[in-house]
């Protein structure tokens, strides 16, 4: 079983709608002018319209202070022809196979790294539209950082040696109780850095009320 972090309690009310939590600090950075969308995301599903739509020129940095759920899909387009989508996925997968789940975000990266920034590579294909999610309790446990603008990897069977929580796919991601984040197609091939991504929590005493009944997020054996 993959490991995750304790993260104590998270409670959502049952057939009552919650909003979203104090705002945390998203920002993002490319090497290409790039179309941005940024949704907040629940257990997977994209709530509303995107929190932010438009363009980011290349080299200036977006930062945006919004209400989190459980988790964020991030899609950038390049503005350029021939170039390809990426969209990722960023939340704290937490639980065993039949009962995953993810807790507020907002509590998440607390948890993870209190008042600190978690910083995230932004990936692109030279061949191929491709869908990333981040499990970033695997990710910041094990290690993973965000690595410099440019650089090259290539992804085996979904999977980028040395980047622990990482996984990219060909089709979009779905989340379940009973197999967390999967995608029908895992990628094969190479991926080039084209930007960063970060995530900041908010102050302290500013955790929201997320669930469905009472939830124990324990630690995964």
């Amino acid at each position: 079983m993959k490991r995750t972090l304790l993260i104590g309690m998270t409670v959502i009310v049952a057939g009552a709608w919650v909003s979203p939590a104090r705002a945390g600090d998203v920002d993002i950075t490319k090497n290409r002018d790039s179309h941005i969308r940024v949704w907040n995301t629940f257990l997977g599903s994209r709530y509303g319209d995107p929190t932010y739509d438009g363009t980011l020129p290349a080299g200036h940095r977006l930062r945006q202070s919004e209400g989190w759920f459980t988790d964020l899909s991030v899609e950038q387009d390049p503005v350029a022809a021939a170039q390809f989508n990426t969209t990722t996925g960023l939340a704290a997968v937490t639980g065993d196979p039949g009962s995953y789940t993810m807790p507020a975000l907002e509590t998440a990266v607390a948890m993870l790294a209190g008042d600190s920034r978690i910083g995230v590579s932004d990936f692109a294909s030279p061949q191929s539209d491709i869908f990333v999610t981040f499990d970033l309790d695997d990710y910041v446990l094990g290690g993973g950082h965000a690595l410099p603008i440019g650089a090259s990897l290539f992804a085996m069977g979904g999977e980028i040696p040395g980047m622990p929580g990482v996984t990219v796919g060909l089709t979009p991601f779905e989340f379940s109780a009973s197999t967390g984040w999967t995608t029908e197609m895992a990628y094969t091939g190479p991926l080039e850095v084209i930007g960063e991504m970060g995530l900041r929590a908010p102050a302290p005493g500013a955790i929201s009320l997320l669930g469905l009944g009472a939830v124990v997020l324990l630690r995964r054996r």
